[in-house]
């Protein structure tokens, strides 16, 4: 019973540090580069770098999943893993192939890893896209022979990273049309809520920015964000309005196909979208 008190004793630090550390043993672990995967349209070829940054051996994966960024009725964000009917007109999975899809990687060591598209003939233009995730997880060392009277215990935590990965093929278009905005205050924060639709055959992939005027014209509030809409949705932004005045504003809502994190190139264009409505702060 000493033992096995003095096991669970330990199972209970070691949870408490991975809750008190964990985004630092994550960060430590395995680094993949890049965040976004753009396989290029002509050679269907595109590359992975995944990196061990710390001093032991790391046992690495790499799988893929279908999904895409969603949201409920009121704008939060979710990811839907769920929508078979997508997936079986946009998923990648089927003809994506990983070179190499498992492997131990070393301290300090970088791994390079293609992933390779390849589609049929008979494949209809769209822009296909999945989700790559890299599991990793610290090797698990030989089990050193204990005497039988005592009980040890051994924790191996698994890491998931998940991103992106998009394939163009043939002729492929987005757009994005707001049907609807609605805004919500409270506590010096306004809450914005667009009914967004993306046209064509690709997702909008790009930024949102919700700016916030008042009667005099001068700009009083700010806020700009990532979007990505697959489908139909409703996207969420939320503003600091504690320096806005009582009172009838302007909210200016516009959508681009720009983002920070994404080369130009990678990103379909398709025209800037701006709505206008008026909001009446209490």
């Amino acid at each position: 019973m000493k033992y096995l008190s003095c096991c669970r004793f330990r199972l209970f630090i070691y949870l408490i540090l991975a809750m008190l550390l964990g985004s630092e043993i994550i960060l430590a672990q395995v680094t993949v580069a890049p965040s976004i995967l753009f396989i290029n349209s002509k050679s269907g070829i595109g590359t992975l770098y995944i990196t061990n940054n710390s001093s032991d051996p790391q046992e690495v994966s790499i799988n893929f999943v279908f999904g895409y960024p969603d949201a409920d009725s009121v704008g939060n964000a979710r990811m839907n893993y769920s929508d078979t009917v997508a997936a079986g007109i946009y998923s990648l999975n089927p003809m994506v192939r990983l070179y190499p899809r498992s492997f131990l990687l070393n301290p300090k060591q970088e791994q390079t890893v293609r992933v390779q598209v390849r589609t049929k003939s008979s494949v209809k233009d769209a822009f296909f896209f999945s989700r790559v995730k890299v599991t990793s997880a610290q090797k698990t060392p030989d089990i050193e022979k204990k005497p039988t009277d005592v009980v040890t215990t051994q924790i191996n935590f698994k890491f998931d990273q998940i991103f992106p990965v998009f394939y163009r093929k043939g002729n492929v278009s987005t757009g994005l049309i707001i049907h609807d905005v609605s805004t919500s205050s409270k506590d010096n924060k306004l809450t914005v809520v667009a009914d967004v639709e993306r046209t064509g055959n690709a997702p909008y992939i790009g930024s949102m920015k919700a700016e916030l005027y008042s009667a005099a014209n001068e700009k009083v509030a700010f806020s700009e964000a990532t979007a990505s809409i697959y489908f139909h949705m409703k996207n969420k932004i939320d503003l600091d309005i504690s320096k806005a005045a009582k009172g009838t504003h302007k909210l200016v809502l516009t959508f681009e196909t720009k983002r920070s994190d994404v080369a130009v190139e990678d990103l379909l264009q398709a025209p800037m979208v701006t709505k206008e409505v008026t909001v009446n702060l209490q």
